[in-house]
């Protein structure tokens, strides 16, 4: 999910202005963390069945992939759930306890986040013919 960012939303949230992609329409690609954890997520699914996905995976795919899995591990440390979790058995035939929980969350309202992203995105979602070059 992307949609277009101005120059000075870019700059409010702390983000580098250098070698920006150009939407089509104006603006600049943007996303959220969440949108791109998501994605992050999806990816390495596609990864646990890699014989249907990544049926020849290269070492570039699977660099990829292992940036996704940094990029779930950071956001895990950042945010640290401090939910309780327990452990216990779940029947005699049981190798090792299962974890459950009853710990209450606080959660976002993900459809008010989903709508607002949503309502910027472009119909046809295109970056620019001519896009700026990369400068170091």
């Amino acid at each position: 999910m992307f949609f277009n960012a101005s120059i000075e939303e870019l700059r409010r949230g702390g983000e580098v202005i250098k070698n920006l992609a150009v939407v089509a329409t104006g603006g600049y690609a943007a996303t959220i963390g969440a949108y791109h954890e998501l994605h992050c997520l999806r990816q390495l699914r596609f990864y646990l069945f890699q014989s249907r996905y990544y049926p020849n995976l290269t070492t570039a795919q699977e660099n990829y992939l292992h940036g996704h899995l940094e990029t779930l591990r950071l956001t895990i440390m950042c945010y640290g759930n401090p939910s309780l979790v327990s452990f216990a058995w779940g029947g005699d035939d049981a190798t090792k306890p299962i974890t459950q929980s009853n710990s209450r969350s606080v959660c976002v309202k993900w459809t008010s986040i989903d709508a607002w992203a949503r309502s910027r995105a472009p119909e046809n979602y295109a970056l620019a013919e001519e896009q700026p070059g990369y400068t170091n």
